[in-house]
């Protein structure tokens, strides 16, 4: 299954690096706006976000815009033993780019309450909630640490997938958001 997994993650990558940055941009634009209406639907206090990555769908102007709104918005740093701690975003200053090529907190305040709305980074997914990320299972460990969390994830069309390879620490994501 490892195998099959890591195939997967290099076409998955493969197809997102050589993207169309126009087609990235349009697909990105209707991604953004189904999530904004979603979170206009469920009104979430607390939202944790992962930082998209070049590559990755990007959210984030969606995520910034909800800072200037009463939510708290949570970014993930990575931390000793594979583990997310969860820092409040402050802005763009507290953040660096790790080894990794993720953006992550250097400095935030520890959050440790509850989290209403876990946005999730993925490389593919299926329609049952599966989830494959980069392999590291840093968001199996932390979702599993929040199970009253509503999670979602993004996707372009090809990272829609009819099934995911998944093992038992796999934690499936709850709503899929897909290009239209």
């Amino acid at each position: 299954m490892k195998e099959t997994k890591q195939h997967i993650r290099s076409e998955i990558l493969k197809k997102l690096r050589n993207l169309d940055s126009e087609l990235k941009e349009n697909w990105d634009a209707a991604l953004q706006k189904q999530l904004s209406t979603l979170l206009e639907d469920i009104q979430p206090r607390t939202i944790h976000s992962f930082i998209p990555m070049n590559h990755e769908v990007n959210h984030w102007p969606v995520i910034e815009s909800l800072t200037k709104k009463d939510i708290t918005v949570i970014i993930p740093q990575i931390a000793p033993n594979r583990e997310l701690r969860s820092i409040i975003y402050e802005g763009k200053d507290q953040l660096t780019e790790s080894k990794w090529g993720t953006w992550e907190p250097v400095k935030g305040e520890l959050y440790n309450k509850s989290i209403e709305l876990i946005i999730c980074p993925g490389l593919a997914f299926d329609s049952k909630g599966g989830r494959l990320g980069y392999g590291g299972g840093y968001y199996d460990r932390f979702l599993k640490l929040h199970p009253e969390a509503q999670t979602l994830a993004l996707c372009y069309p090809f990272m829609l997938l009819p099934k995911i390879p998944t093992e038992a620490h796999d934690i499936p994501i709850k709503t899929l958001i897909q290009c239209p």
